[in-house]
C-alpha cells in the first residue's frame, strides 16, 4: 500500500535538504549504528533511511545489499507518515507493508521494528529499522533502544548541518573581507 506523503512534507524535506547528507559515501559513525543495532537487537539487518522527495536512500546499512529503493510502496514512507516507533511481527500479514517490494521480493523482510529519525523541529526525515528474515517480535525496551541509537544518528546529521552552516558563514565573511580589502 502506498502511504499519503505527510502534511509537512515541503519542512521535512528543506530539513532533509540541510543535513547534505544524501548521496553522501559511507560513514563510519552511521555504519557504526547500524552495527550496534544488529546486535543490540540481534537482526541480520538494520538500516539508516532517509526519505527524499521519491526515494529512500540508505545512508548506512548492516547486512543489506541496497542504496536506495522507491518512496512509494517503501516501508519508510508509512513510518515517517505515522511518526511513531512501529513494530510489526509479519509483514506479509499487515496491509501497510504486505506488498512492500521488500517483504514481497529480495530481501524477504518478515518482521521489523523502526523509529522515525526525527528533528529537533519534530519533522521525520528519516527511519533508523532493524529487520528480520522470520516472523518474531520486539519488546518496548527494544524500541527504546532504537530511539536512543535514532537520535546518535540525528545528532550527527544535525552536527553535519551546523558545521555546513559554519562554512558557509566563513566563506562569506572571507568574501566580504576580500571585497573591503580591494577598495582599500
Amino acid at each position: 500500500m502506498v502511504a499519503d506523503k505527510p502534511a509537512n512534507e515541503a519542512r521535512r524535506l528543506q530539513a532533509l535538504y540541510e543535513c547534505d547528507i544524501l548521496d553522501t559515501p559511507q560513514e563510519r559513525e552511521f555504519d557504526d549504528l547500524t552495527r550496534l543495532a544488529c546486535r543490540l537487537m540481534g537482526t541480520p539487518v538494520a538500516v539508516i533511511s532517509l526519505v527524499d522527495r521519491d526515494r529512500v536512500w540508505i545512508k548506512s546499512a548492516c547486512n543489506l545489499e541496497l542504496q536506495e529503493l522507491a518512496r512509494d510502496g517503501s516501508l519508510c514512507s508509512h513510518i515517517i507518515l505515522e511518526n511513531e516507533p512501529v513494530i510489526v511481527t509479519d509483514a506479509t500479514r499487515d496491509s501497510r507493508f504486505c506488498d512492500c517490494p521488500i517483504v514481497t521480493g529480495n530481501p524477504g523482510v518478515r518482521s521489523f521494528a523502526a523509529v522515525p529519525l526525527m528533528t529537533i523541529d519534530g519533522l521525520a526525515v528519516g527511519v533508523l529499522s532493524v529487520m528480520d528474515f522470520r516472523v518474531r517480535g520486539f519488546s518496548g525496551l527494544d524500541i527504546e533502544d532504537l530511539g536512543c541509537i535514532a537520535r546518535q544518528a540525528v545528532a550527527n546529521m544535525q552536527l553535519r548541518r551546523e558545521v555546513n552552516a559554519l562554512a558557509k558563514t566563513q566563506a562569506a565573511a572571507e568574501a566580504a573581507l576580500e571585497s573591503l580589502r580591494r577598495v582599500a
